[in-house]
Order: structure tokens, then C-alpha cells, then sequence
């Protein structure tokens, strides 16, 4: 477990939690250490290289291991990545030449000969059907053979290891930077706090969790050991149901929930009572999730539990036996029959919806007092705003300055994206250049005072990273939307997957284009050479 510990540590902070062992002249043993990080573009900071010459060389061979397989895994040299053309990316065929040579060989395969020339009387092929189509010709050594000038050296890119502390205070300190994290963690992230809570579930906690993802897995890990759950609303217990019983805590994916213990019930059951006893009107988040919380009730059997009420209320409104309306709802209702003061007033009390709100009240808003009052609101409020949501709204305003024949882009919580036309009303540019100056005062306000600040041009180009919901693993991974200066003669791009039980056809392609964003032409498995550019082939079999 120290390991596995020591390891998230590094590969989150780039710190080394201080290695212990007998003293002893390990400065040999730490040298070669260091060259061998020098092979995948890591090295020792002076202090750890000082700290571990001051061990037995066993202890610096044993650190070493252990620092070695978490930093190759860091950045995917613990896997042997081959190429589909032995020198790639020099030598790719034409798409119709390897095509035709791919039939060439099926036909000379006594196998595959008959359900090719089956095939080829019909006028359609599949091309996954050849035997040498999608799957690799050599192996990984004798690619090797041929691609010593592509090797990286270190001098690409160099990541410095620093020394930490005791590896308790090390993984403390990581514990309450993830569970406090203002924006939601990928789900590399969310499993590595889920390792971190089962030590720290029982030590110091950060003053409030926000992210609700987070909050599940810390109680979780707080249920085990008997402490007492942190809970806010309904939905946190729901959610706490879906990690006991492997599920997605983001609610994202139906999770199919499991028979529960009785200690287990009674924890869920006296924390959901607590927070209806405490607060009646959150039992309207109930109805964003209402068939999730019918089978929780299944699972819990609240009718055996009267002393707590307050959690059997919770089923009735999922099963419709009792009324909780939402503040969505009522918001709702006051804007169709006009009442934007109205409106305004009921979303002061949920500061993060009345922002998301904003451009509709602006729009709708039946004169320049309303539109004021809707302003003053937003500022009264702002305070009370998750950062991430007023850099989210302050975006969209800017890019409200109305323009014909614009398109709407969207991006849901996995990534994936659509447009549609932009067939809104504009905003009063006075009231949206009131609300952009507002918003930057407050982004100001929370703003720490430096000294001195030093920023790196190329950092002006990084998009600001608002979730990390849709952020891939990686070393170095940039947020969509991030610009990125090109040095050197060669860019390659790349995807690699594990393949368990059957070939998997996932296809890499790339778009070159204009200056004005239209297509100039595109590499594929449909297209191996184009202007500047050699695809690696289709790759079905790993």
C-alpha cells in the first residue's frame, strides 16, 4: 500500500516522498538512478539526488524500481507501442496499393482465398476479412531494428523529481488538494482519491468539498471507518449508494445498486432524515433523479425504520405520493406569466443558477428597470459563485456580442459536441459590458496580490480549464481548446488501447486545414499520404 501511495504522490506533484532506509553511501547507486531517469526524460533534483546518496545503495536500488515503473507508466514507456508499417513514417504505401496487396496476399491464403473471391463477384470487400489487413507484420524488436533515428532524446522534454516529506504528510497534502478541488475530477483522478480517502477518511479534512463526485468517494471511505457522512443533500446519499455498490458516482451511467447491510442502511437512512429534518425544500432534487432514488428505497426498506420519517418522505416524492416542487419549477413558473422580479428574487437564494440564468432574464426582461434589477442581482450574488461558473458565464457574455449567421457550439459532460444555429435575441450591450465589468471585479477581488508575476507567453494560448471531467490521462495533456506552438520537422499523433478479447476497430484521423478552418485535405485509413502528412494504417488487432 506505501507503494501504491508513494506512486499517486509522484505522479500527481512530481515530488518523492522522502525514501527511507539505512545510511550508508548510496551516491554510486544514485547516480546510475538518475541516468536511468534521463531515458524517459526525468531527472533528480539536487536535494533528492543529495538525500538518497545519503542511503545504503539497497535502499536507492529499491526506491529506484519502484520510481522507475511509475514514471515510465507516467509517460506510456512501460508499453511496447508498434507500428503498423515497420518504418513508419517513412515508406507508406499508397491506400490503393496496399489495398490490392492486402488481396494479393488473401488470395494466396488457402483459407481466406474462397471469401475473398466471394466477395470480389459481388463488387464489395471487407477489408477487415484479409487475414494481413489491421494486424501487425513484425514484431516490436525488429521494428526496433529499423527505428533508432526516431528514439527521443532527453533533451525533448526534461521533468525534474523533487524531494518530499514523510510519506504521511505527503499523502495528507495530496488528499485535501483532490477532495477540496473546486472542478470535478477525471475519473484517473477520482480513483486515486478514492486510494488517498481509505488512509486519510479519519485525519483532517478540507474545510468543504464542493465537487459533489468527490464528496461521495470521502464518504464512502468515511462509512468504512464509522466517522460521521458529509452530506448536503439528498442526491449526496444517492450517490454514496452508487460507490458502495461500484457504480458511477456522477450519476452519468445507471448503476445497478446492491443489497446493503443493515449498519449500512441505517447510515443512509439517518442521513438522509437529517438533511430533510434540516432543510424540507431540498427534497425537490429528488425529482432529477427520481427512478435512481425508487431503487434505492428498495434497497434501504425505510418502512422498517420509523424513527426517521424525514427519509421515508423522500421515497414518497420519488413515487409521486407527495408534492416537492423544485426551485427550477417555480422559477419556471413566475417567468411564463412575466414576472422577471419575481424570478430574480426566488434564484438570489441559488446564486449559481440565477448566473446560469442571466442571458434569458436579460432577454426577456420587459424594460431597462427590470434588466437593472436583474444586473444588481448578479452582482449582489457574485460572491457567492463558484469560480468556475463566473469564468464560465463571463465566457459566454463575451462571446454574445451578436454577429449574423453565427452557429452555437455545445460540448456535454463526456466531450462530445454539436452546433446548431444561433437563433437567440441579442443582449443589450450596455448590460452585458456592465456584467463582463462586474464579473472581472470579482475574479479580481478573489485573486491573490504578487509580488512579483512572472507569466510565459505560451501559457496565453492553454485554454482555462473549467471541469476535468472530459480531460484525458496523460503527461503534459493540454485542455480542449488550447493552442499550441509546433517545434521540430515531425508531429506525430497517436492512440493506443489495450485489447483484451477480441480485435477492436478504433480508427486515429487527422484534418488539415485552411486558415479560414475549411478542409484542405485529411489523413485516414482511407487516405495514407496527403500533403505533409503519412498515416500509420488501420490498426484492428493490438
Amino acid at each position: 500500500m506505501a507503494n501504491r501511495l508513494a506512486s499517486v504522490v509522484l505522479r500527481h506533484t512530481h515530488r518523492l516522498p522522502a525514501p527511507e532506509g539505512s545510511a550508508g553511501d548510496g551516491a554510486a547507486a544514485a547516480r546510475q538512478f538518475d541516468a536511468a531517469l534521463l531515458s524517459v526524460g526525468f531527472k533528480l533534483s539536487a536535494d533528492l539526488l543529495a538525500h538518497l546518496s545519503g542511503l545504503s545503495p539497497a535502499a536507492v536500488v529499491h526506491t529506484a524500481t519502484r520510481t522507475l515503473r511509475t514514471v515510465r507508466e507516467m509517460v506510456g514507456d512501460h508499453v511496447a507501442h508498434n507500428t503498423y508499417f515497420i518504418d513508419f513514417p517513412a515508406n507508406v504505401p499508397d491506400t490503393e496499393e496496399f489495398w490490392t496487396r492486402c488481396v494479393a496476399d488473401a488470395l494466396r491464403d488457402r483459407e481466406a482465398r474462397g471469401s475473398v473471391l466471394s466477395q470480389l463477384a459481388r463488387g464489395a470487400l471487407n477489408l477487415l476479412s484479409l487475414p494481413s489487413y489491421g494486424r501487425y507484420q513484425h514484431t516490436y524488436e525488429e521494428m526496433l531494428a529499423v527505428q533508432d533515428e526516431l528514439i527521443a532524446s532527453a533533451g525533448d522534454r526534461l521533468t525534474v523529481l523533487h524531494l518530499g516529506g514523510a510519506l504521511d504528510d505527503e499523502v495528507t497534502a495530496l488528499y485535501l488538494a483532490l477532495a477540496g478541488s473546486t472542478t470535478p475530477l477525471g475519473e484517473e483522478h477520482l480513483a486515486d482519491l478514492k486510494l488517498l480517502a481509505e488512509r486519510c477518511a479519519t485525519g483532517p479534512q478540507p474545510e468543504s468539498i464542493p465537487v459533489r463526485e468527490n464528496r461521495a468517494v470521502v464518504n464512502e471511505a468515511r462509512l468504512g471507518v464509522g466517522a460521521d457522512l458529509l452530506l448536503d443533500t439528498v442526491t449526496d446519499v444517492l450517490r454514496l449508494a452508487c460507490a458502495l455498490s461500484g457504480g458511477d458516482v456522477t450519476l452519468r451511467e445507471p448503476t445497478r445498486l446492491r443489497t446493503m447491510p443493515r449498519p449500512v442502511r441505517r447510515a443512509l437512512l439517518a442521513g438522509l432524515d437529517a438533511v430533510v429534518a434540516e432543510s424540507p425544500a431540498k427534497l425537490c432534487d429528488v425529482h432529477a433523479y427520481r427512478e435512481p432514488f425508487k431503487r434505492l428505497g428498495e434497497r434501504l426498506h425505510p418502512h422498517e425504520y420509523p424513527r426517521w420519517p424525514h427519509a421515508a418522505e423522500v421515497f414518497a416524492v420519488a413515487r409521486g405520493e407527495k408534492e416537492a416542487r423544485s426551485l427550477d419549477s417555480r422559477a419556471q413558473r413566475l417567468l411564463g406569466e412575466g414576472d422577471v422580479p419575481g424570478a430574480v428574487g426566488l434564484l438570489r437564494t441559488a446564486p449559481g443558477k440565477l448566473f446560469r440564468a442571466l442571458d434569458h432574464l436579460l432577454r426577456i426582461a420587459a424594460g431597462q428597470e427590470e434588466r437593472d434589477a436583474v444586473v444588481a442581482a448578479a452582482v449582489e450574488v457574485a460572491p457567492q459563485v463558484s469560480g468556475r461558473v463566473v469564468l464560465a458565464v463571463r465566457e459566454h457574455l463575451l462571446n454574445r456580442e451578436r454577429k449574423s449567421g453565427e452557429r452555437r457550439v455545445f460540448v456535454n459532460r463526456r466531450g462530445r459536441a454539436w452546433v446548431a444555429a444561433d437563433k437567440r435575441p441579442a443582449v443589450p450591450a450596455e448590460d452585458r459590458e456592465r456584467l463582463i465589468a462586474a464579473l472581472d471585479a470579482e475574479l479580481r477581488r478573489r485573486l491573490p496580490v504578487p509580488a512579483r508575476l512572472l507569466v510565459d507567453p505560451d501559457v496565453l494560448d492553454v485554454a482555462l480549464p473549467l471541469s476535468g471531467r472530459a480531460t484525458t490521462a496523460g503527461l503534459g495533456v493540454l485542455p480542449r481548446g488550447s493552442a499550441s506552438a509546433v517545434d521540430g520537422e515531425l508531429l506525430r499523433f497517436f492512440v493506443y488501447w489495450k485489447e483484451r478479447g477480441r480485435r477492436t476497430d478504433y480508427d486515429l484521423s487527422a484534418l488539415l486545414l485552411n486558415a479560414d478552418y475549411s478542409t484542405d485535405s485529411w489523413l485516414s485509413y482511407t487516405s495514407l499520404k496527403t500533403v505533409g502528412g503519412e498515416h500509420s494504417g488501420d490498426i484492428t488487432e493490438a
